[in-house]
């Protein structure tokens, strides 16, 4: 696994499963689920981080709005969250995809 903050879960995991696997990852501070049925994108606090995730989301779609070739990815997309957790409402499955490969660059350190 390397350095990687956050790990990806496909959306046939449950809870139990994801658990499960996450009890011997030290590293990862954060996952990511797919809720098919609300077609929703949970990104989740695993451990604690300096990172608040909800407002490091709201910065991440500004950028993409901001960036002419990301801007269409979100249009009808909206965050919801806490400190604890952002979810991601009505996400294409690219915007799902750019999301991951950005989470997984940025939360690398």
């Amino acid at each position: 696994m390397g350095n990687n903050k956050v790990v990806h879960f496909s959306e046939e995991f449950s809870m139990n499963e994801i658990n499960t696997v996450m009890k011997g990852r030290d590293e990862v501070i954060y996952y990511t689920r797919y809720i098919a049925e609300k077609n929703e994108f949970h990104i989740v606090r695993y451990k604690d981080s300096e990172i608040i995730i909800t407002p490091f989301m709201t910065q991440l779609f500004n950028y993409y709005k901001n960036n002419e070739g990301l801007s269409n990815l979100i249009s009808d997309s909206k965050i919801k969250g806490n400190d604890n957790f952002s979810i991601i409402l009505n996400p294409s499955t690219e915007l799902i995809t750019q999301i991951k490969k950005d989470l997984n660059v940025l939360l690398k350190k």
